[in-house]
């Protein structure tokens, strides 16, 4: 396993959705990474996840 840290730069290949939502499917994962990259521009900071998980 890799921890990797989510952030604008990455945010796009990384998978998420099981991670940060209870619900399921693409069109809720590229909207929660929409709202993600509106929250960088803010200086939201993710923490680190682990990939292969």
């Amino acid at each position: 396993m890799e921890i990797i840290a989510i952030g604008p730069e990455n945010l796009e290949r990384e998978h998420i959705c099981c991670a940060i939502t209870e619900k399921k499917g693409e069109n809720c994962a590229a909207l929660k990474k929409a709202w993600m990259r509106e929250r960088f521009a803010e200086g939201l900071v993710c923490p680190s996840r682990f990939r292969g998980q």
